[in-house]
């Protein structure tokens, strides 16, 4: 007697590969719960044609109410896969229902968001544990007040803080609003004010000011308010916005109207509100570049200016006031930490392993072609990416040019071509190669054969 099961196992060296390609579903518990025998599907094709068509609905995921508990039910097409209690029903508030976070929980959450960065992540992380506990803690018999602890991030650009900050920010639960700071103008000038982010972050929070007032406000192009990064002709002017955002940064209430004759004035405490303040400071190495003199009248002379990476544990206050800021703005700003250059390792790993990365969103592209393409790179790929990136110095957003110049032209031909079912990239001659393929090949790298388990 021959009993059959249906049950797939995944090469173990093919998880991550699978946990990419299935991603876009937001199926990753899911896939970890089939590949450990906990779940079962019919056969292989059907969870793979799931993926490849981009179908929304799957796994369908749901929230149900059994008594005081509550149940996430993920399904497909009406039958249940997993169940999981998540949780004890709470009364419905404007603030997150969950006990503050272990510092580790919010490292390992952004360590699935951010390749590299351990230091800046190890701060951020230890500051929004900090920014919960202030806004939702529960205070000891002491009843002592905690003061906000705001961040300022220093580093190249496209190398991961503006990630970090929005990662953060999604694992407290809390709104974040991003302001571009080089844009603003001082109170009372033509152009956008202090005044008008207030506005724009109680909008975002469903005018909901409880929410807003401990919402997470990330400044960035910071290094632009100073007067090296502006230029020292309008210091005066960024001088006038800084006075501004002191108020901001160190708390106090900002009054702003909806609109320009709304009959209320709205109130904005920003006591709870953490700023996280991100600056590229591109060029302040230069201050570490020594300078000198021979013989008498003779001119300066300067070494060669270090690596940024070689220095960058060295940066303090002195460099920030040469560049610009007072120590009345930098005070505000207690924790200051740092971002590295990204390494061809790093810029490879984002490639392959950061979900939403540009990688996956092209294999999505592909994917929702009418001929469900597959996209698939050999190895070398990312790491001829990761080389182009660095050269143009501009971190992991030289990545999404790189792939639009490699793979625009493979998508019109896929689109146009409804024959061809695959798209595979290999490296010839140290440059990328396209090749196309009227066959699909996923399956048999991923996934061993459907067992067969026989009992006599």
């Amino acid at each position: 007697m021959t009993k059959k099961s249906n049950n797939i196992t995944i090469k173990p060296e093919k998880m991550n590969e699978t946990l990419n390609l299935i991603y876009q579903c937001g199926a990753e518990h899911v896939l970890k719960g089939f590949a450990t025998g906990q779940l079962s599907v019919t056969n292989a094709q059907e969870i793979y044609s799931y993926s490849q068509a981009g179908k929304a609905n799957w796994p369908t995921v749901k929230l149900c109410e059994s008594g005081d508990d509550i149940i996430m039910n993920i399904s497909v097409e009406g039958s249940i896969l997993y169940q999981e209690l998540v949780g004890t029903k709470k009364k419905a508030s404007t603030s997150p229902t969950h006990k503050t976070p272990k510092i580790r929980d919010i490292r390992e959450h952004l360590d699935t968001h951010v390749i590299g960065q351990a230091e800046a992540k190890r701060a951020v992380a230890r500051a929004g544990k900090l920014h919960f506990e202030r806004c939702f803690g529960e205070p000891t018999h002491t009843n002592t007040k905690l003061n906000k602890q705001n961040v300022l991030i220093h580093g190249p650009s496209g190398c991961g803080k503006t990630e970090i900050a929005r990662a953060l920010a999604a694992f407290l639960g809390i709104p974040v609003f991003i302001e571009d700071t080089s844009q603003l103008s001082p109170s009372g000038y033509k152009g956008r004010n202090i005044e008008d982010m207030a506005r724009e972050i109680w909008l975002q929070c469903d005018k909901d000011m409880k929410k807003a007032q401990t919402s997470i406000v990330v400044l960035d192009e910071w290094d632009k308010m100073g007067a090296i990064g502006n230029g020292s002709g309008v210091a005066g002017f960024r001088q006038s916005v800084l006075n501004d955002l002191l108020k901001f940064v160190e708390g106090g209430v900002i009054s702003f109207k909806e609109y320009a004759n709304a009959p209320d004035t709205q109130f904005m405490d920003t006591t709870n509100i953490l700023v996280i303040a991100l600056g590229a400071f591109e060029g302040i190495e230069q201050f570490f570049a020594e300078q000198g003199s021979m013989g008498f009248g003779a001119e300066k002379i300067k070494t060669e200016t270090p690596n940024r990476n070689d220095i960058v544990n060295d940066i303090n206050l002195e460099h920030f006031n040469k560049w610009g800021f007072n120590s009345q703005i930098l005070g505000r700003f207690p924790i200051r930490t740092h971002i590295l250059e990204l390494t061809v390792e790093e810029l490879v790993e984002i490639q392959k392993n950061v979900p939403g990365s540009v990688y996956h969103q092209w294999v999505e592209i592909f994917a929702r072609l009418d001929n469900n393409v597959e996209l698939d790179f050999t190895p070398p790929v990312f790491e001829c990416l990761a080389k182009k990136a660095i050269q143009q110095k501009t971190g992991a957003r030289e990545l999404v040019a790189e792939y639009s110049e490699l793979l625009g032209e493979a998508y019109d031909k896929a689109e146009d071509e409804e024959n061809i079912k695959s798209v595979k990239v290999c490296v010839k001659g140290g440059k990328p190669c396209i090749q196309f393929s009227n066959e699909i090949n996923a399956l048999e790298k991923i996934f061993n054969h459907t067992q067969i388990d026989k009992e006599a």
